[in-house]
């Protein structure tokens, strides 16, 4: 009941990914669940934007071990396919916590303001959208990284990649 959040995302200059449609752990049962899942999802990306998504990230990040329990070397597979198919993965590296259920606001933004300089060198922070907990705390810490000089940029399939070591 939300797609039509995506073309407002899109049309307000965002980049619109995949992270598949259902983001249920069976998507790595196989190569061909997690194609059918993307590729369900990207038909309503397309729909939304009037452009097929060209970047993606993996639930759990291409680093999860979740996939052992599914299928061996599945992510592995997954990310080889896709890029011969033509599409880019992200993972993140820094994590704002935000996933943790006992997190707040004040967390959120001290964890991403603290950890921003170890990056090595793009960093890709991993939030959460649907929490109010990080809406709530992204314009102190834009404001914050701005103001000690860091430049913002939209993910595309010819950025610089951040990648996990694939643990499957």
């Amino acid at each position: 009941k939300y797609q039509y959040l995506i073309a407002e995302e899109y049309n307000k200059g965002h980049a619109v990914g995949v992270h598949t449609l259902t983001h249920k752990w069976n998507v790595y049962d196989s190569v061909d669940a997690y194609i059918s899942d993307f590729d369900d999802m990207n038909e309503i990306i397309k729909n939304q934007t009037g452009s097929y998504a060209k970047i993606f990230r993996f639930p759990g990040g291409s680093g999860n071990t979740v996939s052992r329990r599914h299928a061996t070397g599945v992510v592995t597979a997954i990310a080889e396919e896709m890029t011969n198919r033509g599409y880019v993965y992200y993972d993140w590296n820094l994590a704002s916590g935000d996933a943790d259920k006992k997190t707040s606001t004040e967390k959120i933004k001290s964890t991403v303001i603290n950890r921003v300089d170890s990056c090595r060198y793009d960093c890709v922070i991993l939030f959460h959208d649907y929490k109010k907990i990080t809406a709530d705390a992204l314009d102190p810490i834009l404001a914050e990284l701005t103001a000690r000089g860091y430049k913002f940029s939209t993910l595309d399939e010819n950025g610089p990649l951040t990648h996990s070591k694939i643990a499957n």
